[in-house]
């Protein structure tokens, strides 16, 4: 789980420094990206052939 917490993590710094001066306006687009670092920082570990988790 701590991979899935460091790549989140690194999603969303990389979120919030990118749209940091229009942070409103983009949020709906952070919100985005950040759904889709979700599947692709979870469901590596969620599946049966990989046990990185």
């Amino acid at each position: 789980m701590a991979a899935v917490a460091l790549c989140l993590s690194v999603f969303l710094s990389v979120c919030l420094s990118n749209n940091l001066s229009v942070l409103c306006t983009s949020l709906l687009s952070c919100l985005s990206t950040l759904r889709i670092s979700v599947h692709i920082c979870v469901y590596p570990c969620l599946s049966p052939h990989l046990e990185s988790c």
